[in-house]
């Protein structure tokens, strides 16, 4: 069954299809590191914390439907990362990556992050070994209510969630976060594509995303 049916107007996309470029283009605004082009995907332009906010786009946390396709290249340390509720400098906000970690040359982790992935400043379940890694994926983040993210995983990029994992704890912070919303990336070989940001006018609800993975399944802790 479908998971998108809840998403109204588009407020940003970016499929990323141009010439390689050492920025992302006139659409995002760098806040960290390096963000380029490369081969009509974004990707980290060296190693550390890279950030983007996508221009223009100003949306509440609780009504911000945003995806973004993912590809694990070789098999360094990598992340991709979608930011909601981000202030102007990434300093606060709602951060939610999926990671490679093993040198397996998959995903293989994810995390939830206050701010531009502070690991100081990890929430509900934190940083998390996946039971299921994989190579590529469409994720999808959205707040099921005030206090809720919810981070879904499409492997198969036919609309169903094949992991579903949520996040409580933003009403601790909720006061803080701002509109931005933005793509996170870390390290040259993270490669990213077809980023959206659109508007929900009812949050996608359990019958709308069957079949998927509740809980954390026992999953193991740990700080990048």
């Amino acid at each position: 069954m479908g998971i998108l049916g809840a998403a109204s107007a588009s407020a940003f996309f970016d499929d990323f299809n141009r010439d390689d470029s050492s920025t992302l283009g006139p659409n995002w605004t760098l806040v960290n590191g390096g963000e380029c082009v490369r081969s009509n995907q974004a990707a980290g332009a060296a190693y550390g914390t890279n950030m983007a906010l996508a221009n223009g786009v100003g949306l509440s946390y609780l009504n911000a439907y945003a995806t973004l396709d993912v590809f694990a290249g070789g098999t360094s340390l990598q992340y991709d990362a979608i930011g909601l509720g981000m202030t102007a400098d990434a300093s606060e906000g709602i951060f939610v990556k999926v990671q490679e970690s093993e040198g397996g040359g998959a995903f293989d982790t994810a995390g939830f992050y206050r701010g531009n992935n502070n690991s100081g400043e990890a929430w509900g379940p934190g940083f998390f070994f996946l039971p299921t890694s994989f190579q590529s994926a469409r994720i999808s983040v959205f707040a099921l209510n005030a206090d809720t993210i919810r981070l879904g995983i499409d492997t198969n990029f036919d609309g169903t969630f094949e992991q579903v994992y949520d996040s409580s704890g933003v009403l601790g912070f909720a006061s803080s976060l701002g509109t931005g919303v933005g793509l996170g990336q870390y390290g040259p070989d993270s490669r990213a594509d077809n980023f959206s940001a659109t508007t929900v006018s009812s949050v996608p609800g359990p019958a709308a995303l069957a079949p998927f993975a509740i809980g954390l399944l026992a999953l193991r802790r740990r700080r990048r």
